[in-house]
C-alpha cells in the first residue's frame, strides 16, 4: 500500500520522476504477490487472487500511460481490501482460523 500512496501523491503533486520510480515499486510488489500464488494448493481463491492482481497490474499500466489518478485509485482500493481481508484472517485466534485445504 505504501508505494500506491507515494504513487498517487507524486501523480497528483505533478512530480512524473517520483509518481514513475513509486508506481515501478509497486508494480513489482504486486507482480511478486502475483508469482508467489500457488495454483495447484489455491483452489478457486487463488484463481481470483490472480484476477485481482492482473487487474491491479493492467490498471497502473493504464495509470502510466495516462497519468490517471482514478486508476491508481481503483487499485488502491482493491489493494486495501485485499489486504484488509488478510490482516482479519491473520488477526483471529489460530483456533478461529479456517483449516488449510486438503492436498
Amino acid at each position: 500500500g505504501k508505494f500506491l500512496r507515494l504513487t498517487r501523491d507524486a501523480l497528483a503533486a505533478g512530480d512524473l520522476r517520483g509518481f514513475g520510480e513509486n508506481l515501478a515499486r509497486a508494480q513489482a510488489i504486486i507482480a511478486e504477490l502475483h508469482g508467489t500464488l500457488d495454483h495447484e494448493v489455491g483452489g478457486p481463491l487463488t484463481r481470483d487472487l490472480a484476477r485481482l492482481y492482473d487487474f491491479m497490474l493492467f490498471h497502473l499500466t493504464e495509470a502510466n500511460a495516462r497519468r490517471s489518478l482514478r486508476h491508481v485509485d481503483e487499485v488502491i482500493g482493491v489493494f486495501t481490501n485485499i489486504s484488509g481481508g488478510f490482516r482479519t484472517v491473520l488477526e483471529r485466534p489460530a483456533a478461529e482460523r479456517p483449516a488449510p485445504a486438503a492436498a
